[in-house]
């Protein structure tokens, strides 16, 4: 005999999936709620922009926007020893079309505008290749390769 008793015939069995599916599910708006910034914190008095100190407005800046200038620490013989120069060499070639090429490079080089990319691609056409990228190994082999998607020769060669 066992010590569990006996079920009534009366008593409905409902496993715990059942009672999970017959239970209602809350409404959305109760679950959710616009959340104003005011109610947002910020801790150690942090702005959003991640600066310490009291909150500041946009239109009371803390600091003056300051112009890059070699006295700030780079010397640039290091920095040149560092991370020597590369080059990206793009070459003519018969099958590819100025609007391919200008916009192929203003894709692969960061910041170049549509106007560069079209002194780019004259000067590939006048006389045989350009230079529309020089700095470190790394950025110029990138720039490299999204140029050879479309097929056209580039070379990377140290900055003389």
């Amino acid at each position: 005999m066992s010590d569990v008793a006996p079920k009534s015939p009366s008593t409905p069995t409902m496993t715990v999936a059942s009672r999970v599916a017959a239970t209602p599910a809350p409404p959305l708006q109760s679950i959710c709620w616009p959340m104003t910034h005011s109610s947002v914190a910020y801790p150690d008095d942090r702005t959003h922009s991640g600066r310490t100190g009291p909150a500041t407005s946009p239109s009371s800046p803390t600091a003056e926007p300051s112009t890059p200038t070699n006295d700030e620490g780079f010397d640039p013989d290091i920095l040149r020893r560092l991370l020597p120069p590369y080059r990206v060499v793009v070459v003519n070639n018969d099958h590819n079309t100025f609007d391919e090429v200008i916009t192929v490079l203003v894709r692969a080089v960061a910041g170049m505008s549509r106007a560069t990319a079209e002194a780019h691609a004259n000067e590939i056409h006048q006389t045989g290749s350009t230079v529309p990228y020089v700095g470190p190994l790394e950025r110029a082999e990138a720039v490299a390769a999204v140029i050879r998607t479309i097929g056209i020769l580039v070379r990377v060669e140290p900055d003389a």
